[in-house]
């Protein structure tokens, strides 16, 4: 495929520029810029046009990274049964997203990530569904075309330095009391032929600690778990794809694509 994109905004500055540079060189694309206006003061936008050649799952990631790729009128697939979606559907972000859909660019209704986009057509307009509200029939956004998602831009105003440190969960914060206390509460409990309840949520997933929690049942200190189907659905992930949200589990890095693996698993 041989392409011109387009990026808007604050593109230096968020880093968006380097970062679809970088990904074309990754995915073995190749790309000539052919126009680059850079703002000239901070409230100033820039803008740049690029020709790139690649693959179709190179436009892909370049339109995730808020690339705006040739109008063209947005593609659907009517779903083939209740909760079922065509197998290359459009998975969403939570970044402000549009398709071009008769001729115009129309803003998707309740963004979130991890969903589809539903078009009525006889209402002119672009819904967000999760795929458990997808109705049999209804037409789902297939493909890249007619897409366009805007990227987070970098702040314009200085922010501090360690705002995070505020926050109660800090892991600067020290901790190893606490941890210390409750391992001696859980042994106390079992010794006495107790019963230990697990509150888990997906962090336990994506951080790894769902190894520990595996240790822990095995040695009889996990007599109940009470999860939602979120953490079930990353732990599927994980075993089928060795990610968790499309990141690598042994590195930590985000793979091409791989917003896909939570969708589907």
């Amino acid at each position: 495929m041989v392409e011109e994109i387009e990026l808007k905004g604050h593109i230096i500055d968020s880093m968006i520029l380097p970062k679809v540079l970088d990904t074309i060189m990754d995915m073995h694309g190749d790309f000539e810029i052919l126009q680059l206006d850079v703002g000239k003061t901070k409230q100033d936008e820039s803008y740049c046009r690029i020709l790139v050649k690649g693959t179709e799952e190179l436009f892909e990631e370049l339109e995730r990274l808020g690339a705006i790729l040739p109008k063209k009128e947005v593609k659907t697939k009517p779903a083939p049964a209740d909760k079922i979606l065509p197998d290359d559907f459009y998975g969403t972000t939570h970044h402000p997203t549009f398709v071009f859909l008769d001729g115009k660019w129309v803003e998707v209704e309740n963004i979130e990530m991890d969903c589809v986009i539903v078009i009525d057509r006889k209402a002119k307009r672009a819904i967000c569904k999760r795929q458990g509200l997808v109705k049999k029939g209804e037409e789902v956004v297939v493909g890249l075309d007619g897409i366009k998602v805007i990227p987070p831009q970098r702040p314009r105003e200085p922010q501090e330095v360690f705002s995070f440190m505020s926050s109660e969960i800090s892991p600067e914060k020290p901790v190893n009391a606490q941890i210390r206390g409750l391992a001696k509460e859980m042994k106390k409990i079992k010794d006495s032929n107790g019963k230990i309840c697990f509150v888990v949520g997906t962090a336990l997933a994506h951080t790894g600690a769902d190894e520990a929690l595996v240790e822990l049942i095995r040695m009889g200190y996990v007599h109940v778990l009470f999860t939602g189907n979120g953490f079930a659905t990353m732990d599927i992930e994980k075993q089928l794809f060795g990610t968790t949200l499309g990141m690598d589990k042994n590195t930590g890095r985000v793979l091409k694509r791989g917003y896909k693996s939570h969708l589907v698993a």
